[in-house]
């Protein structure tokens, strides 16, 4: 059995800001018992996101397996190249984020095999998409080759546990972005008094179907018929394969106010956010939406799709925001003109109630729920041996247990130690 050091591995299809973040979380939890904390990324590009990370200035140790390969639909399988990373680094614990490539499946076989905690990170849900007997069945192998899990809400924790794994070895945060830098850098630009009208903002990083825009525009119309000349206008953030169509179905429905700007990077679209005067995201299908973190830490009303993962975790109805079925463009044409004709401050105290409801998912968060799942994962690793290995200790990890009572009828909620209970 390989003798083993204290250093987690994390394992992303590539780094952008998000992960960046969520990394330098990890880094501050696990500095506290004394591990290192390690990025793998396959590619350090992707060709549905442009990102920037910063360079050298990441504050942990990346490693890239393919570099400059962009991360493509004909990209090859890396598995060889991060075996051979982890028989040099010799972590206690890898992290993979999904299930979905071969590498990230590798790195469970590798940690089974040489008495490391295997934590998968994953955010699906069960009604992402229609998915066969047979493929359920798959992901139930799959999710058996984990010690622990680390998901983004309580839909995703509950989908985990159906899949097999044990409710108290499911933890949280792995959804989150740097609120600190959203709340600071919107306050920033709010603060040099540019003015002009409020706008709607959506951020889809990706344009594509699933993201339901001809929905949201059909909305939009009804929405400024009722609104007439003080109808706002609605600014578009991303790229994407689907872009052409939408923006020509857009021109031809709306017939003007839709702006569509292109893929923003972070410091350019907390330009986009600290203007608006409320955020929308209508995605038919979305594990969890990371751009309604953004939005929330940035202040920002939020409107969001009930079939978006985040929404029953992070919407407090009439309080930050609203959900609605992405099927019913009648009841999104209400919302935006009750957003858009209620006075600023009102909006102004909806915004505060979405960076007070975000907080709780910070990257701090991510950061020990993933130091709890691995302290979980060495327990059963343990078992499992036989053996008395050694656990590092430390506090114990904190959890979401302020989360809102009305989710436990919807997913489940987090307990005392960030793990889903009934």
């Amino acid at each position: 059995m390989m003798d083993l050091r204290d250093c987690v591995v994390v394992l992303w299809r590539n780094v952008g800001p998000y992960h960046a973040a969520r990394m330098r979380g990890a880094v501050e939890a696990f500095r506290e018992i004394g591990v290192e904390v390690v990025g793998i990324e396959l590619s350090d590009s992707e060709a549905t996101r442009d990102w920037r990370t910063g360079g050298d200035g990441l504050g942990f140790e990346l490693i890239t397996l393919a570099k400059g390969t962009e991360l493509n639909k004909r990209f090859g399988d890396r598995s060889k190249d991060f075996v051979r990373e982890l028989d040099r680094l010799k972590p206690r614990c890898v992290a993979v984020a999904g299930y979905d490539r071969p590498e990230m499946r590798m790195g469970m076989k590798w940690a089974r095999k040489n008495g490391a905690v295997s934590v998968l990170m994953s955010e699906t849900k069960w009604d992402d998409r229609p998915r066969p007997w047979w493929k359920r069945k798959l992901m139930e192998r799959l999710v058996r080759m984990a010690d622990a899990g680390l998901v983004s809400g309580g839909a995703s924790g509950e989908y985990l546990v159906s899949l097999g794994m044990p409710r108290e070895m499911v933890f949280r945060q792995y959804g989150a972005v740097d609120n600190g830098y959203f709340e600071e850098a919107v306050d920033r630009v709010r603060g040099e008094g540019k003015g002009g009208r409020s706008y709607f903002v959506v951020c889809c990083r990706l344009i594509e179907r699933r993201k339901n825009l001809k929905m949201l525009f059909r909305a939009y119309v009804a929405y400024r018929k009722w609104a007439g000349a003080d109808a706002w206008d609605m600014v578009i953030c991303g790229d994407g394969e689907d872009r052409a169509e939408l923006e020509a179905y857009a021109d031809e429905v709306c017939d003007g106010g839709v702006d569509f700007v292109g893929f923003a990077q972070v410091d350019e679209l907390v330009k986009y956010y600290a203007g608006a005067g409320c955020f929308v995201h209508s995605a038919m299908n979305e594990a969890w939406g990371l751009v309604v973190n953004e939005a929330m830490a940035s202040g920002l009303p939020v409107l969001v799709s009930r079939r978006c993962g985040c929404a029953a975790d992070l919407v407090d109805e009439g309080e930050n925001g609203y959900t609605f079925d992405p099927n019913d463009d009648e009841e999104l044409a209400g919302m935006l003109g009750r957003v858009a004709e209620m006075g600023e401050d009102r909006r102004r105290e909806m915004g505060r109630r979405s960076r007070e409801i975000v907080g709780r998912y910070g990257c701090d968060r991510f950061g020990m729920g993933l130091r709890g799942a691995m302290e979980a994962g060495d327990r059963q690793v343990r078992a499992r041996m036989g053996g008395d290995r050694a656990v590092s200790e430390g506090k114990e990890p904190i959890g979401l247990s302020e989360d809102r009572g009305h989710c436990d009828d919807v997913v489940g909620k987090l307990g005392e130690e960030g793990r889903v209970t009934g």
